[in-house]
Formats: structure tokens, C-alpha cells, sequence
């Protein structure tokens, strides 16, 4: 996006904000979009030093078409770390402005970055809450961070910054982690629980991979995404299956005879388990996925079971696999720099991946 310049009178900025709670307008927005839906490749442990400094571009047009009535943030855990205990930052403050620094051209100074004063709209402690076990899908976005008063963003002074301090004794030793999830343009993959025991001591371990300039760009529409089924040392007769929505909740095999393993698809297609050797055993069923844009955001669900005496049912299950289907041709809406210093001065930007946000406030 070009930086515009141009500035909408303050009688609009104030209109707009008296009529955000008459007015019919979306309630929240995710960044990126495809965040509301699907679960990201990557995780943050931005929030787990308690102390650092980050800044977030995001791009004004992704924001709202004219003016937003911002209201307040939200933040996400990542959901492949599972059971996360629920832990506080305090002395956390968020500040947000406009700024005419573009999406892709953030400086690694932050002050480089701050082309207008930032208005301070948190400070406090930063609640982490406790997250349970998994389930399909994204985590909520239950890390809430409401604003002390609303604050009137206009598309036209160009991209909005928000910037996230936490100013406290950097962690020194083993911390105590409190995983975020982060997105990447493109497709994105990720596990769902843990695979079952053999009686040899192996597990099947299910995995998804893509040929591309990187694991997300070759989860794609027009690419060949292959699932896995590996194992250590056991090569046993076995089916991959596959779905394209999950249980809404996994299965516990134990009642029918094999504690210790979860179910979580109802298969819609099964494949024989067909294995070469190579590192262990490997057994890869191939998709390839047509070129067609109705398929971006397309999910497919993965798990195997393999013939095993270890328990009365005769099979071991894998964990499953979520993958969603992305558009080769994405680009991230935001830009992030993260540094581990309050007062730092400079940062590192990420390499194409971000945290996901929800806005909260009125959208015009």
C-alpha cells in the first residue's frame, strides 16, 4: 500500500466515533484473514520472557474500507502445544497510531517505524489464559486485551502500527513458556494429538510435506501435497484415511479395546499403507491438489491405523494431521519486528510470518 497524506477533517474522525455504537458494523476482524479459520505452521514465544518490545504493520485497507472505531485486541495460543497453564506479563502496554511506513518496508529501527506519536490504549498485566486440550481447528482468540477509551483510525493517514512492551526482568534459565501461534502466507499444517504404542515400543507418527520454495507455499492450490506414515523399525499392514471436516472431538479408542489411542476423522477414503525404507519405514499417499481457487481454504484431515497385537482391538492409530489448502499467490495484509528489550532500539523482522490478530471495534 502507498502511504496517502492526505487527512480527513476531525468533525468526520468524531462523527464516525459517536456513531460506532448506533450503527450496524462488523464487530472484530482477523489478520490475516485466513487466521479465522485455519491454524498456523509456525508458534511465537514472544510473551514468554516478559520482556520485550514488538511492532505490528498492518496494512489500512486490510483494516477497514474507510475509518475504524478500534476498541480493543486479541491475541491467540498456538493449539499443537496443547495444555498451556494460564500465567500473567505484567507492566504489558500496547500503543497504536498510523503510520506511513508500508507493508514490506518496515525498518529494523522501531523508531524508524513510528511516523506519528502512538497513543497509549493498555497498560497492566497481560492475562494469559489456560488452555486446554486440543481440538480441530484454531484456538480461540482468547488472550483479550481491551482499549482504555476507543481509537479512531482513518484509512487515509495510511497503515496502522501497533506496538506490544513488556517491561519487566528478562527471564533468565527455564522460563515458563506460554506458546502463541503465527501465521505464513500460504497453506499451513499441523498436527492433532499424539499417536499410540506399539507392542515393539514404535508409534506411527502421520506428517504432511509439499514440494515448494517452502513447506507453505507448496500447500497450495496446483501443487501435490503428500501424506506421511511413519515408523522406527515396523513395516505392518495398515490404512491411511482421510476426511475433509474432523470429529468434533477425538474418540477415545479405550472402550473399544485400545487405551491409549484417540480417533479423530471419519473417514471418507482409505488407503493401503504401502511402505519403502528409507530413515525407518515411510508410507506417503500423494494429492494432488487441481489449480482451482474455489479449493483455497479447503481443508483435508489425515490419520493411519496399523495391525499391531499390543491391545484387544489389534490396531495402533497415528496422530492425525489438519492440513488447509492456501493460495500460492498470498500475501500477508502485516509485517512484524520483534525485539526482547523494552527499550530496545532495534529489532529483528520476521521472515514472512506474524502473529494473528483480531481487531475488535466498529468498521466503516
Amino acid at each position: 500500500m502507498h502511504p496517502r497524506t492526505h487527512r480527513r477533517p476531525a468533525a468526520a474522525l468524531l462523527a464516525a466515533a459517536s456513531l460506532a455504537a448506533s450503527l450496524a458494523a462488523q464487530s472484530s476482524i482477523d489478520l490475516p484473514a485466513s487466521a479465522t479459520t485455519g491454524e498456523g505452521l509456525l508458534l511465537s514465544s514472544l510473551v514468554s520472557s516478559g520482556s520485550f518490545r514488538t511492532q505490528i504493520v498492518v496494512a489500512g485497507d486490510a483494516v477497514a474500507p474507510t475509518v475504524a472505531v478500534l476498541t480493543g485486541l486479541r491475541l491467540r495460543a498456538d493449539r499443537p502445544s496443547g495444555v498451556q497453564p494460564a500465567r500473567s506479563v505484567p507492566n504489558f502496554t500496547v500503543r497504536i497510531g498510523a503510520t506511513t511506513i508500508a507493508v514490506g518496508g518496515m525498518a529494523t529501527n522501531f523508531a524508524q517505524n513510528t511516523t506519528t506519536p502512538l497513543t497509549e490504549v493498555f497498560q497492566g498485566s497481560l492475562d494469559l489464559p489456560a488452555q486446554g486440550p486440543e481440538l480441530p481447528g484454531p484456538r480461540p482468540f482468547d488472550i483479550v486485551i481491551p482499549f482504555a477509551a476507543p481509537f479512531v483510525f482513518d484509512v487515509t493517514q495510511g497503515n496502522l502500527l501497533i506496538e506490544l512492551l513488556a517491561d519487566n526482568p528478562p527471564c533468565i534459565g527455564l522460563c515458563p513458556a506460554y506458546w502463541l501461534d503465527a501465521v505464513h502466507a500460504g497453506g499451513t499444517t499441523s498436527t492433532l494429538g499424539a499417536p499410540g504404542t506399539m507392542a515393539s515400543g514404535d508409534q506411527p507418527f502421520a506428517s504432511v510435506t509439499a514440494a515448494g520454495p517452502s513447506l507453505q507455499q507448496g500447500l497450495t492450490i496446483g501443487n501435490g501435497i503428500e501424506f506421511r506414515t511413519g515408523l522406527a523399525f515396523d513395516n505392518p499392514p495398515g490404512l491411511a484415511g482421510f476426511a475433509f471436516t474432523p470429529l468434533p472431538a477425538p474418540i477415545d479408542m479405550a472402550p473399544a479395546g485400545a487405551p491409549g489411542n484417540l480417533l479423530w476423522i471419519d473417514p471418507v477414503a482409505l488407503v493401503p499403507l504401502q511402505w519403502t525404507q528409507s530413515f525407518g519405514w515411510q508410507a506417503t499417499a500423494l494429492l494432488n491438489v487441481p489449480a482451482d481457487p474455489n479449493l483455497i481454504g479447503a481443508f483435508v484431515y489425515h490419520q493411519s491405523a496399523v495391525l499391531d497385537p499390543v491391545n484387544p482391538f489389534g490396531a495402533v492409530f497415528s496422530n492425525a494431521t489438519e492440513t488447509r489448502i492456501g493460495d500460492p499467490n498470498e500475501v500477508l495484509p502485516m509485517q512484524q519486528l520483534e525485539g526482547y528489550d523494552p527499550l530496545a532500539t532495534d529489532g529483528d523482522l520476521l521472515d514472512g510470518w506474524v502473529m494473528p490478530i483480531r481487531l475488535e471495534g466498529s468498521f466503516f
